[in-house]
């Protein structure tokens, strides 16, 4: 999975009608919730990725949640 797959997969995880953007603020997405955050960790486990839950709610920028799973996303 390349970095635009990721993405367009994690609009779908969260049900987001719009694109998301690598350097967009995750405050900006009303479904990133408590459900949502849920969802994208199920995502990261499902590529292999083991990530503490508070890390993942922890993050302000869609751009910080690339560099969590770059280690598993291909060029």
């Amino acid at each position: 999975m390349n970095k635009a797959e990721f993405l367009s997969k994690l609009a779908d995880v969260l049900d987001y009608d719009g694109i998301i953007r690598s350097d967009q603020d995750i405050a900006s997405i009303e479904e990133w919730d408590s459900l949502g955050v849920l969802s994208v960790i199920e995502l990261l486990n499902d590529m292999g990725l083991k990530i503490d839950p508070e890390k993942i709610m922890d993050l302000n920028n869609i751009s910080s949640l690339i560099k969590l799973v770059e280690p598993v996303l291909e060029d």
